[in-house]
């Protein structure tokens, strides 16, 4: 299902290798969009848009944020020291060893982690870490100043590469 004529992708698709646990909520949030703007605005306010027409990506956006499936980290970096972490853990769901995180973390003083470089830095160490779990962080290519990611496997992270490389990043990219 292309929800829009310059769709590139399957948003379906992709949704669901994604939020695999939420195909039917998914379904139904693509066909609300799809069929009636007026009640998914409603539905959805605290998405807060005013112009109604939303690029696939948007979409997967959209709903991975109401469904509390995506981290969002500003360009500076954490907030909150382990904050990206904890988000991993509750989504993964697995033991992490965080050996080339917490390396990093030591390297580098506390007050030097909000420059903009580091969490680049602590981005390829944290997916460095997760690569021991066959898992990877995927990252959404949206025009924000702010890094919008997700822990998925690593056999998500090269089908979604594959089907629509044009709309995601890997850490390396950043």
């Amino acid at each position: 299902m292309k929800t829009s004529p310059n769709a590139d992708f399957d948003i379906q698709q992709v949704g669901y290798l994604l939020f695999p646990d939420l195909t039917r909520k998914f379904d139904e949030f693509l066909e609300l969009y799809a069929t009636d703007k007026v009640s998914f605005q409603k539905q959805y306010q605290e998405l807060k848009v005013n112009n109604m027409e939303l690029s696939p990506l948007e979409l997967i956006q959209s709903f991975g944020s109401i469904n509390q499936r995506l981290g969002l980290t500003d360009w500076k970096g954490e907030e909150n020291e382990f904050e990206i972490q904890d988000f991993i853990d509750k989504q993964v769901q697995q033991s992490i060893i965080w050996k080339n995180s917490d390396a990093l973390r030591k390297s580098v003083m506390l007050n030097k982690q909000r420059d903009g470089k580091f969490i680049i830095q602590l981005f390829q160490a944290i997916d460095l870490d997760l690569k021991s779990i066959n898992v990877r962080l995927l990252f959404l290519k949206l025009d924000w100043d702010a890094y919008v990611f997700l822990p998925v496997t690593t056999g998500t992270f090269d089908k979604i590469f594959k089907m629509a490389h044009h709309h995601f990043k890997n850490v390396f990219e950043l």
